[in-house]
């Protein structure tokens, strides 16, 4: 539910005409991953099996759309920077970059991300039984 909403506001914040913020609010999201890695590094813990056991069987897949979110959420930044700070008239429309991330969102982000949860859910749970 967390990435659903994550992959929404990486998208949205490119309506705000400031430069690269979707790409800093992702750069954001995977820094929370280091964070609780350096963590474990702190407590002694084993980092990499656990990371590699637990972690990465569902986060190459929801790595993905958290990505794709970026580009969308990038692609209309752009747009929406040129039509408020250069006045470009031939940049794409509001209301088609609205429909067409919406439409992404849909149809492309929240199926891969529902995957990334099924596989977390009932993989990546067995996985962490067996080997941790």
């Amino acid at each position: 539910m967390n990435n659903l909403f994550i992959g929404l506001m990486i998208i949205l914040c490119g309506f705000i005409p400031v430069y690269g913020l979707p790409f800093i609010y992702g750069l954001l999201s995977f820094a929370s991953v280091g964070i609780v890695a350096g963590y474990g590094v702190i407590m002694n813990h084993n980092v990499l099996q656990t990371m590699v056991v637990a972690f990465l069987p569902h986060a190459v897949i929801e790595i993905i759309p958290i990505l794709y979110s970026v580009a969308i959420g990038m692609y209309i930044n752009k747009n929406m920077f040129y039509k408020v700070f250069h006045r470009k008239k031939n940049s794409e429309k509001f209301k088609g970059m609205l429909r067409q991330g919406i439409t992404s969102y849909i149809v492309i982000i929240i199926p891969l991300f529902i995957l990334a949860a099924l596989v977390e859910a009932f993989i990546t749970s067995r996985l962490v039984d067996i080997f941790l």
